[in-house]
Parts: C-alpha cells; sequence; structure tokens
C-alpha cells in the first residue's frame, strides 16, 4: 500500500538521517531560525547538524545557560516564536533551569535541548551524567515545566519531540524540556522516517470559545453600577499580538482592539491590568487606571476602596469584577487583599481551567481562548442598550480619579528616570524591566501604550533577567528600539550577555540604576524592621559598571542627573538603531 505524501515526507532508513538531522527538520518546519546556548561535547552530533546547516540556524553563543534561557524568553514574547535553547549536559543543564522555571512562570514558549552522556555510561557515573547517578536532569526539569523527556532511543523520538512542541505552541504557552544522550542523537533509524510538511500535521492550537458565558458576563457588566475590567499578560497575544505574526493575524488583532476599545467606551468600563500585563489596554485611555498590584496605580486602588468614594463625589457601589488572563497570583492581587472583592460577582476567564478559582473565589469560571471570548463580548455590547445616566456618572467618577497624580515616591530619581524613559522611548519600543526599586517604579510611574511593550518577569521575579532578555527581544524583533532597565544588582547578574549582543550586532540598550546595593531587598526590610542602616548592608563593592560595559563591547556612559540623562539616553537611541551596538547608560542616584 503507497503511502499518502502530501502532508509527510518519506525518508528512506537507508539515507542514514540521524536524530539529531530530524530535530533540527522540526525546528525548520517551526519557523526556528534562532537558536540560544553554550556548547559542550554531549552535544555532539546536534552541533554537527548545526554546522552543517548554518544557512538555516543562528547559533548564538551566550555567555552563560542562565542568560540563555532568558534570551529565549525574551525572543519568544516580541516574536511569537518557539524560544529554543541548546546546551550541554550536567551544570550545563542546571544553570539553563532557571530560564525554562522563569519561562514556564510566565507563559512563554521556551523548548530547553540538554546534552546527555551516552546510555551505555548511565549510572557508573559518566563524566557529568545526570540521568541515573545523584543527578537526574530530566526529574529536575520535571518539577520545573509543564513536560520533561528523555529521548531513550530514535524509535521514540518524534513521538517525545512532537510532544514538546505541542506543550510549547499551545495555548496557554508553556516550557518544556528534552534530554537527548549523544549516542542517540547521533543514531539512525531503523525504519523509513514520515517527516511532516506543517505543525499542522502534529499539533493544533486551541481555539475553544463560550458565546453564551460572554454573553451573560457582559449583561452583567452592562447592568452593574461600578464594574472592572482586569486584565492579564494572558490577554497580550489577543489584543497586541507579536512581531512575527502573519498580516492575517495582525488585522485580526487590530480590529479585536479597536473593537474592545469601543466596547469600553461605550459602557464607560473601567479597566486595570496585572503588573506583567500592563500596557496591553494603553494607559493613555480615559478608562484606563493603568496597573494593580505590585507597583501599582492609586487610581485602580481607589476605583475600588470604598472608604475612597466620597471623595469622588460618587455613590456608585463597586459591583463586578470581570478577570481575563490572570491566575490572580500574590503579586496581582496585593497579596489577596480581599480590597478586590466587589460587592456583586467575580468572573474569572482563562484557556488554562487549573487556574480559575485558584487565587480566589468566584462567581463563575470560563474556560475559553481570550481572543474569541474578547470577541464575543464585543457582539454582545454592540446589541446591549447603555443605561446612560450611570455611564455617565461611572465617566465622570474615573474624571475626579485620574484628576489627582500618582503619589510622591520615596525616590525622586527613580521615577524621574522612568518618566524620562517614557518620554523618550520611540513609539513601538519593547522594554524589559527587571527586579529593583527602578522596576516598582517603571510600574508606577509609566504609562505604556500600544505598539509600545513592557515586559517583566514578575510572577518569579529573577534578579538578571532583563539584562539578557533584552537580547533575545532585539534579536526577535530587529526592527524595535529594545531596552533592559535593571538595578546594579541584576545588571551584574547577567550584563555579561552584552559581549553575545556584541558579537552578533545587536543594538540593545541596557540601563541601569546605579545606587551600589541591593536596595530592593533594603527597603522592604526597613519597612518591616525599621530601625534603620539596612542600606550598608548589602553594598556591592562600588564596581565600575562602565569600563565592564566597554570591556565587553558596548558604548558606555555614565550620568549623575536626568538633564544629562535625557542628552546621553537619546544619542543610545540613536546609536542602537544606526551602529547595530550594545549601548550601556549607567545612572548614579
Amino acid at each position: 500500500m503507497q503511502q499518502d505524501q502530501t502532508y509527510f515526507e518519506v525518508v528512506s532508513k537507508d539515507a542514514k538521517l540521524t536524530v539529531a538531522e530530524l530535530l533540527l527538520r522540526y525546528l525548520e518546519i517551526e519557523g526556528v531560525e534562532n537558536i540560544f546556548g553554550v556548547p559542550g561535547t554531549p552535544l555532539s552530533y546536534l552541533l554537527y547538524a548545526l554546522r552543517q546547516n548554518q544557512d538555516k540556524f543562528t547559533y548564538h553563543i551566550c555567555r552563560h545557560e542562565s542568560g540563555a534561557g532568558y534570551m529565549a524568553d525574551g525572543y519568544s514574547r516580541v516574536s511569537g516564536k518557539l524560544g529554543v535553547v541548546v546546551v550541554s549536559a550536567g551544570p550545563s543543564a542546571t544553570n539553563a533551569l532557571t530560564g525554562s522555571v522563569v519561562a514556564q512562570a510566565c507563559n512563554s514558549s521556551v523548548l530547553t535541548i540538554s546534552g546527555e552522556v551516552a546510555r551505555a555510561a548511565f549510572g557508573r557515573g559518566g563524566f557529568q551524567e545526570g540521568a541515573d547517578s545523584t543527578l537526574s536532569v530530566h526529574a529536575v526539569y520535571r518539577n520545573a515545566d509543564l513536560y520533561s523527556v528523555m529521548i531513550t532511543d530514535p524509535s521514540n523520538f518524534q513521538t517525545l519531540f512532537t510532544q514538546a512542541l505541542r506543550t510549547c505552541l499551545s495555548l496557554p504557552r508553556q516550557a518544556a524540556h528534552m534530554s537527548l544522550p549523544v549516542d542517540v542523537g547521533g543514531s539512525g533509524f531503523a525504519h523509513d522516517v514520515y517527516i511532516p510538511k506543517s505543525p499542522q500535521n502534529y499539533r493544533a492550537v486551541p481555539e475553544g470559545r463560550n458565546p453564551k458565558a460572554a454573553e451573560r458576563v457582559m449583561t452583567t457588566l452592562a447592568g452593574s453600577q461600578k464594574p472592572l475590567l482586569y486584565l492579564g499578560n494572558g490577554c497580550r497575544d489577543a489584543l497586541l499580538g507579536t512581531v512575527g505574526m502573519s498580516d492575517a493575524a495582525r488585522a485580526t488583532v487590530a480590529s479585536r482592539s479597536t473593537g474592545f476599545q469601543s466596547l469600553i467606551d461605550k459602557f464607560a468600563l473601567a479597566v486595570t491590568t496585572t503588573p506583567n500585563g500592563k500596557g496591553i489596554f494603553p494607559e493613555s485611555h480615559a478608562m484606563s487606571l493603568r496597573n494593580y498590584g505590585f507597583g501599582g496605580s492609586d487610581w485602580s486602588t481607589a476605583y475600588i476602596d470604598p472608604s475612597r468614594v466620597g471623595s469622588t463625589g460618587s455613590a456608585l457601589s463597586y459591583d463586578a469584577l470581570l478577570v481575563l488572563g490572570s491566575s490572580l497570583t500574590e503579586k496581582s492581587t496585593n497579596n489577596w487583599d480581599p480590597m478586590l472583592f466587589p460587592d456583586g460577582p467575580i468572573f474569572q476567564v482563562d484557556l488554562n481551567q487549573s487556574v480559575i478559582g485558584r487565587g480566589f473565589p468566584i462567581a463563575s469560571g470560563v474556560v475559553a481562548e481570550l481572543g474569541h471570548f474578547i470577541d464575543d463580548l464585543i457582539d454582545c455590547g454592540e446589541r446591549l442598550d447603555a443605561d446612560g445616566p450611570i455611564i455617565r456618572q461611572r465617566a465622570e467618577l474615573i474624571r475626579q480619579l485620574k484628576k489627582a497624580p500618582p503619589a510622591p515616591p520615596s525616590n525622586a530619581i527613580e521615577a524621574e528616570l522612568v518618566r524620562c524613559m517614557n518620554e523618550l522611548l520611540p513609539p513601538g519600543s519593547q522594554l524589559f524591566i527587571d527586579a529593583s526599586v527602578a522596576a516598582i517604579a517603571a510600574l508606577r510611574y509609566m504609562q505604556i501604550d500600544p505598539p509600545t511593550q513592557m515586559h517583566n518577569a514578575f510572577n518569579m521575579e529573577p534578579m538578571g533577567w532583563a539584562p539578557a532578555a533584552v537580547v533575545g527581544g532585539a534579536i526577535g524583533a530587529p526592527g524595535d528600539i529594545c531596552v533592559s532597565l535593571s538595578g546594579d544588582g541584576g545588571f551584574m547578574m547577567n550584563g555579561n550577555e552584552i559581549s553575545t549582543a556584541a558579537q552578533y550586532d545587536v543594538g540593545a540598550i541596557w540601563v541601569v540604576h546605579y545606587n551600589d546595593t541591593l536596595a530592593a531587598v533594603e527597603v522592604h526590610l526597613e519597612h518591616e524592621f525599621g530601625g534603620g542602616g539596612w542600606m550598608d548592608l548589602y553594598k556591592l563593592g562600588s564596581p565600575d559598571l562602565v569600563d565592564f560595559a566597554k570591556g565587553l563591547g558596548a558604548d558606555a556612559v555614565e550620568v549623575q542627573g536626568i538633564g544629562d540623562f535625557r542628552k546621553v539616553f537619546s544619542t543610545a537611541v540613536e546609536n542602537a538603531r544606526r551602529k547595530n551596538k550594545p549601548q550601556v547608560v549607567v545612572v548614579k542616584g
């Protein structure tokens, strides 16, 4: 019987195709062109296959495996493509773990492929063995990512590897890991190999929708006095899309975003976002209360806090909450503050049913793809009449709330810095925010409007994420200005990846807030215990970060004030575009 080859290419077993070569064929099918990692001898056959395919793949050699993981994360976020990490065995694999953990926590499509010793060495103490000794790399990743597997034989490679691809590229996006013993990578197949011609031949993206639930939710919102829409990072693809999407997908997202804003205007619905979702809805919009939770705006708090209702002159009751694409974590809810509970129903919508009702008890959960659910909300809203008096009251309430500027910061230079960056960043920039006191200021004081996007990793909050992720972001969106904002502590964790950026002509920008201490933890401890003196306990040794950055291949400069920063940052933006060279601005204060 002759096989139908419409969907598959048949490669004879006599062609001596190796597992490593087939792995690259799958990545090619997925449109992967950029790979991040650190090579090692347990990857020998995969490295050989990559060398033979240099016209198809760029293997970006990073300075540390955790940096490779963060780069793949940043790349996937802006491009919408699979972020691939290829690292060696043992400590190389464990070094890459944190990047994979962060991708899993923040719903990024990142696949980590780690090398392993030959199967004959399992359990015998092979060099850097992580299979059947004290270290079990597969077990470590299995307890961190949604999916982890070891390829034990060529016969199971396709089944297990395509499952890893399905995991990473489904919705919501996830992280996966595959361990590849060196001898398996170089092995051929004992049977003919059927290679798919398209991703749709082995995976599909969930498109679940629930129009009846959308109608029920929209009807409730329309009939409420003071409802609130709370958007999480899960809405990003649905409302913003990615750089690498097709023209048709881009048109769909643009139409949906326009329709969603019209719906918000029609019913004067207040909108806030999680810290991870900041900027998904344009923060200059009249109904935007910016972000809530960690680093949140006073506006969102004032809207839901009954004790502040009188100050707005409104007697409307906060009586409905719609949560779209957020699992309502600690930082999204101000430590699960019951103030977020309305005097009425909470609706939570997500494609991942396991997060529904996990953070807060809810009135009703809806399992649906968020783009389709928003489309159904828009359709329902077009059929409903708007109650004029209440809508006018609601709109006036928000207008009055937003007359008050955000509360002054404890350290003025941080607020001035992020406001200046906000003013000078070109539209469409990609901003990567690290864990630092400057990051809190960025969440609180920046106004992010699409197409500019802000990315952070606050579901896990690793220091040093942004200084590496920005390199992957700039590779994924070469036409955009990509900026990392970090403290000096986080910068020194992965600032070495400036060297990677310089090697591959990546014109990313690093803004480093320099205070020679781990200020975020010190501020927390002083608030928690008082007594003062905390700022002297965690000093960083007064490093010269300008010389450090220059030595790695960057243009670097140090400034003392915002006036000087304004001039220098504008030059950095221009040079990043013109020279394709890393730019570093160290801001003391």
